[in-house]
């Protein structure tokens, strides 16, 4: 009777065991704008909860504030005298806690023509964005993009598999044992 008991018993330790999901909370994030070669806006902080950089030539406001799971990029032109370009946003250093790299990236809310392309590697996140003035005729917008970090698996290291697997034997031969 006992040894029927101990594989609920383990399986109940797994299932109470917190799962604590990736976060960037602490994390030393950089945030840069650039466009045409040139870099606008950067800023390096900690995410505490959240950086946020932001460049204002003249009347206008851009930028970019990253957190957990969340980028939002606000454009606020005003008369910014621009003739357009791509501008990209990188996010670089990602490091989260507890270790997972970027899986995924996805526009959630905002006009999906302005932006011309977007990608990530396990520690950063690269969205470029077309000419803004052509494509928001100078007002108000705003792109919320959301990211997921999927955690690696982590190793069972031998000290432990050994005397599992030893168990798992042992109590197969109990078994036994009492079947014949």
């Amino acid at each position: 009777m006992r040894l029927s008991l101990l594989p609920a018993a383990a399986a109940l330790a797994l299932l109470s065991t917190p799962v604590m999901a990736a976060s960037l909370t602490g994390d030393v994030v950089t945030a840069t704008l650039t466009a045409g070669g040139s870099e606008f806006a950067a800023n390096t902080a900690a995410v505490s909860p959240s950086v946020t950089a932001t460049f204002t030539p003249g009347d206008a406001t851009i930028s970019a504030t990253i957190s957990d799971g969340v980028i939002d990029l606000f454009f606020d032109l005003g008369t910014f005298p621009t003739t357009g370009g791509t501008s990209t946003w990188t996010f670089t250093g990602l490091d989260f806690t507890p270790a997972a790299a970027v899986s995924a990236l996805t526009l959630v809310s905002g006009d999906a023509a302005i932006v011309s392309g977007q990608s990530f590697t396990a520690d950063s996140i690269t969205i470029e964005v077309v000419d803004l003035v052509a494509a928001t005729h100078g007002v108000l917008n705003e792109l919320q993009f959301s990211f997921a970090a999927t955690e690696a698996p982590a190793d069972v290291p031998l000290p432990a598999a050994a005397p599992l697997a030893l168990l798992g034997l042992a109590a197969l031969g109990v078994i036994g044992r009492r079947r014949g």
